[in-house]
């Protein structure tokens, strides 16, 4: 019984934070994932990349646990980006423009090596 109630860091967290909320209104939620109020609303009424909204009455309300994984979402997509994004930079094409002084060394190096082989 205790395998299927396992909570995931971020919800841990985000309980201790806010102790006795379920439902966190978009003030809650602007504090935890470190934004604006108004940032949180646009993102809500234009339903991307946001955890489910509920309204009850007039007040936007989001369940804990749809904000940890969407929160364990968003970082592990981070951390995929800048995988991706080094390797991008390892391999990067000739650019435009005059050569950096660090390209213009090595090229007079490797001419130095191959003229005296």
């Amino acid at each position: 019984m205790e395998q299927n109630q396992q909570i995931s860091r971020t919800l841990a967290v985000l309980l201790q934070s806010l102790p006795g909320v379920i439902m966190a209104d978009f003030d809650q939620v602007a504090q935890a994932i470190n934004t604006s109020k108004s940032a949180c609303y646009i993102r809500a009424n234009r339903r991307v990349d946001f955890p489910k909204v509920t309204k009850i009455g007039s007040r936007s309300l989001v369940k804990l646990t749809d904000l940890a994984d969407w929160i364990d979402a968003q970082a592990s997509t981070r951390r995929g980006a800048t995988a991706t994004t080094i390797g991008a930079n390892v391999q990067s094409e000739k650019k435009r423009g005059r050569p950096t002084k660090r390209q213009q060394i090595e090229r007079r190096a490797v001419a130095v090596r191959k003229g005296g082989e």
